[in-house]
């Protein structure tokens, strides 16, 4: 059985001679005409739809298996550009290999076209907790809190409401500024990239509870462009609200493995 990496040119790719892969075969590269497909000989047992769903369960092998065929997906990028492949995509022989391949030549060659010369970066946006100055750390120390300075007894209730209601404003005002940040780095970001995607944002169990992402964003880019989208994306905004505690990161140059998958997936 074969698994498969990548699709990329029938290039030397001495770098595959650096990585392990996904077990003890040597990785190397399958002909198929103009395309040339990166792929290991597996052990069958192992690599069956029942056995990969049992093994992918387990936290600790899916991240080897993950690490492992990215790292195979990087060393043939070093050398030349490549359509990444799912991990799990294995094939019953070079010749079923060879066939998929062949029935995908059409948009595997304009995906490796439209990917030459390009790298994938990503552009997230997180908020954090007020900070000092901020508009809810202001509403905290508003005097309409539980027990306001000089409340008259009885009052309770309504300094209550009312500190409600300065909290809503004050989470109304954060969201706000929040859209206007991630507004503008969608936009500085389109002003580089040839391509944008938005992908699902990491939840708290990622980030952490303190950050909070509200913007995940991948963005395919010319080679010799990626410090200007940086510079671009992680401006300061000066309509920012200091207390709002806004960040953004930069991350690349990667392989393009978000701007893929739309070959990828009509080969499904």
């Amino acid at each position: 059985m074969l698994h498969a990496f990548a699709v990329c040119r029938p290039l030397p790719l001495p770098h595959l001679a650096e990585v392990g892969g996904l077990s003890s075969a040597p990785v190397r590269t399958l002909r198929v005409g103009e395309l040339a497909l990166v792929v290991q000989e597996v052990p069958a047992e192992s690599f069956t739809e029942e056995a990969l769903r049992e093994r992918l369960s387990v936290r600790a092998e899916l991240e080897r298996c993950a690490r492992a065929h990215h790292e195979v997906v990087a060393a043939a990028a070093r050398s030349t550009t490549v359509v990444p492949l799912p991990m799990a995509t294995v094939h019953a022989g070079a010749a079923r290999a060879r066939a998929a391949v062949a029935e995908r030549a059409g948009p595997l060659l304009a995906a490796l076209d439209r990917l030459e010369g390009r790298a994938e970066w990503g552009v997230k946006v997180y908020i954090g907790p007020p900070g000092p100055g901020g508009t809810a750390e202001r509403d905290r120390r508003s005097p309409t809190g539980p027990n306001p300075p000089g409340a008259a007894e009885g009052t309770g209730g309504l300094a209550y409401l009312e500190r409600l209601r300065a909290r809503r404003r004050s989470e109304e005002e954060r969201d706000s500024l929040v859209l206007r940040v991630v507004e503008r780095v969608r936009a500085e970001a389109a002003r580089v990239a040839v391509a944008t995607r938005p992908l699902r944002v990491h939840g708290v169990e990622v980030t952490g509870r303190e950050h909070r992402q509200v913007l995940n964003l991948a963005c395919l880019v010319e080679a010799g462009r990626g410090r200007e989208l940086v510079a671009r994306v992680t401006a300061p905004d000066r309509r920012t609200d200091p207390g709002a505690r806004v960040r953004v990161e930069a991350t690349g140059p990667w392989v393009p493995y978000s701007f893929a998958g739309e070959v990828v997936d009509e080969g499904r």
